[in-house]
């Protein structure tokens, strides 16, 4: 079949997905590379960059341990959603690959992009409100929709899965 005919063969709930999951992933990698985590007056503090009064630095190796450890997961997450999206277009679009494996994975890397998403939040909350800086803002939201997104999607690929 072709992959006109496999989309159109798919559920509602793999249409769902499939529109879902790539929004999420846009969502996700706009978040991390804004530089407004945290905003207060004039100052911007993101994940790879702080701006003060519209000067931008990159943190390099001068960056605190916890915002490197923030950087780490939320690189895991972008990758966890890329591989969960690799796995769903295959798993919708081909018939050569058995899709129960492929609904493992896009179950498990949903729940890894999850969990990498939620552990860079509380650490970057957490450590903020030690420093009093409790500003959150856009870039930190977008990973917290990410963080939803992420568990919506095992849902559906757990949905999905209960169907094969």
């Amino acid at each position: 079949m072709s992959i006109l005919e496999n989309l159109k063969s798919a559920s509602t709930v793999c249409k769902l997905h499939l529109f879902l999951l790539p929004i999420v992933l846009l969502l996700h990698i706009v978040g991390i590379a804004i530089p407004e985590w945290i905003k207060f007056g004039d100052t911007k503090i993101g994940l790879w960059k702080l701006c003060n009064y519209g000067n931008c630095g990159e943190y390099g190796s001068n960056a605190s341990d916890y915002i490197k450890a923030c950087q780490a997961f939320a690189i895991i997450a972008t990758l966890s959603l890329i591989g969960c999206l690799v796995a769903l277009c295959l798993r919708t679009f081909t018939d050569l690959i058995r899709k129960k494996l492929l609904t493992q994975i896009i179950i498990a890397t949903s729940i890894c992009s999850a969990f990498s998403c939620l552990i860079t939040v509380a650490v970057f909350a957490g450590k903020s409100n030690d420093t009093g800086r409790k500003n959150l803002h856009a870039g930190f939201a977008l990973v917290c929709i990410s963080l939803i997104g992420s568990i919506v999607s095992a849902i559906l690929g757990y949905i999905e899965g209960k169907k094969d």
